[in-house]
């Protein structure tokens, strides 16, 4: 089980599904521009897989086998 709220899904790095979030959260904003609201969200990726030398807590996007995508508030 995860641990944190925020946390959507995991996800191949190619995957155009990442897009359809990201595009998700977008028209959110959208709305919530529009209806007065200060809240703001985003989409964050965190790199997932072996890690290579230096990379011990964070690994790169370009080196991820796979991406869990977190939804945070700005």
């Amino acid at each position: 089980m995860r641990e944190s709220d925020s946390y959507f899904g995991t996800f191949d790095p190619l995957d155009p599904a990442i897009e359809d979030l990201r595009g998700l959260v977008r028209s959110m904003n959208r709305m919530l521009k529009e209806g007065g609201r200060e809240e703001r969200y985003y989409v964050k990726l965190h790199g997932r897989g072996p890690r290579r030398g230096k990379y011990i807590s964070e690994l790169p996007l370009k080196f991820a086998e796979r991406v869990d995508a977190y939804i945070y508030q700005r």
